[in-house]
């Protein structure tokens, strides 16, 4: 037997732990409710040789037995695009979604000056570091995702990036503008595209790390506080697409 995880929410990832755990749900909230992971970090730091999230995962196994192999894990994709968009063909890695991003740019363009001004750029090829970087080396292509959909509305206290605020590349593309023509578009084109959240099924990627992650994620939900660091997990798919098939919803968020 087998499960699969799912943390859309708490509840649902409680009931992908219950099922993976093949307990109760009260069974794990119980489990989470009894232990004191900061205060036991505090007071004996020193002498342990494991993460907080590697001691908690272990805590729980402890507690209720080792759980089921993973078959599937959810995902979420965040990105911010037209909102004609409805990413029916997939989500490609950054060299194959270049020349969708350019052409979303375009074509919402303001007016044809900054048309103009796009497509120079866009010739140019070279006018940013990290534009260069990015579309130069294969190891920043993704797609990516994160395991905890929670993870994507708490950016800033997680410290990470806001993909729904804007993808990278558009940002990258913006400041080239900015430096190249002294005029910023940053305003503009945070009200033309809108933030989406894409759902999206993967059975490549499945290993303990993720049921690490949701009882991290879980750890703080069921105690009623803000989600943590424990609760971060991504995925790289290194280059290969999000097959449409396995995309579940987009939603606008």
């Amino acid at each position: 037997m087998a499960f699969i995880l799912d943390c859309s929410t708490g509840e649902t990832a409680l009931e992908s732990l219950a099922i993976g755990f093949d307990c109760s749900i009260e069974q794990i909230k119980s489990v989470l409710l009894s232990i004191n992971i900061e205060d036991i970090f505090e007071k004996h730091f020193e002498t342990i040789e494991v993460s907080s999230s590697v001691y908690l995962y272990q805590y729980v196994i402890e507690k209720l037995g080792k759980h089921k192999p993973l078959t599937e894990v959810i995902w979420f994709h965040g990105t911010r695009t037209l909102k004609s968009n409805n990413l029916s063909d997939g989500i490609f890695p950054l060299n194959n979604a270049l020349d969708i991003v350019w052409d979303s740019l375009l074509s919402s363009a303001p007016d044809e000056t900054v048309r103009k001004n796009l497509k120079e750029l866009a010739s140019a090829g070279s006018f940013d570091h990290l534009y260069d970087l990015r579309t130069k080396n294969k190891i920043h292509w993704g797609p990516y995702g994160i395991l905890v959909r929670d993870v994507a509305f708490n950016t800033k206290s997680l410290r990470q990036h806001d993909y729904l605020g804007m993808p990278e590349l558009v940002e990258d593309i913006l400041k080239g503008y900015q430096k190249t023509f002294g005029i910023s578009l940053s305003t503009y084109y945070s009200e033309v595209l809108v933030p989406k959240l894409v759902k999206f099924k993967c059975t490549s990627s499945v290993h303990d790390g993720c049921v690490e992650t949701a009882i991290g994620y879980l750890y703080t939900y069921v105690k009623g506080a803000e989600i943590c660091g424990l609760a971060v997990r991504c995925i790289d798919k290194k280059g290969s697409p999000i097959k449409k098939e396995d995309i579940i919803e987009v939603e606008l968020v």
